[in-house]
C-alpha cells in the first residue's frame, strides 16, 4: 500500500516501506517519513515532516492515536443543529434550493420519531433486506 508515485522513473519507487514499522515509509530521495494508515477502509497519508526515523516513529504513533478519537462535541451534536448549520453553508443558494433543503428537514424531521434534539451519533442505518 505504498503512495502513489508520481516520478517518471519506474526503477526507483518515491517511497520505501521502513521495515518493522506498519504505515511508515521514507521518500528515497528527500529522505522524509510518511504516514500510511487504513480508516474504515479509506487510505489516510501524513507527512511526519522530519529525516529523523525516532521522531517519525514517535509522530506516526500520535497520528494514528489522533485518527481513533472522536471529536466530543460533534458526538454531540442534534439534527437540529446539523440542519441549522446546512441551511448557514447554503445560504448563499438559490431560493428553491433553500425551500429544498428545508423541505428535506421538514420530511425527516416527521418521520424520524425522535424528533429534533436526537444525537447525529446515535443515527444507525437500516439493515439491508
Amino acid at each position: 500500500m505504498p503512495p502513489v508515485s508520481h516520478s517518471s522513473s519506474t526503477a526507483v519507487p518515491d517511497y520505501v516501506k521502513v521495515h518493522g514499522i506498519p504505515g511508515l515509509y521514507r521518500h528515497s530521495r528527500s529522505g522524509m517519513y510518511l504516514g500510511l494508515k487504513k480508516v474504515e477502509g479509506k487510505r489516510k497519508e501524513h507527512s511526519l515532516k522530519t529525516t529523523d526515523r525516532k521522531i517519525a516513529e514517535r509522530r506516526l504513533k500520535a497520528w494514528i492515536d489522533e485518527l481513533g478519537k472522536v471529536d466530543t462535541y460533534l458526538e454531540k451534536t442534534t439534527l437540529e443543529e446539523l440542519f441549522a448549520k446546512l441551511l448557514a453553508v447554503s445560504a448563499d443558494k438559490s431560493a428553491s434550493s433553500i425551500d429544498f433543503i428545508e423541505g428535506v428537514r421538514d420530511e425527516f424531521l416527521g418521520w424520524c420519531s425522535h424528533g429534533s434534539k436526537f444525537q447525529v451519533r446515535n443515527v444507525r442505518p437500516f439493515p439491508s433486506e
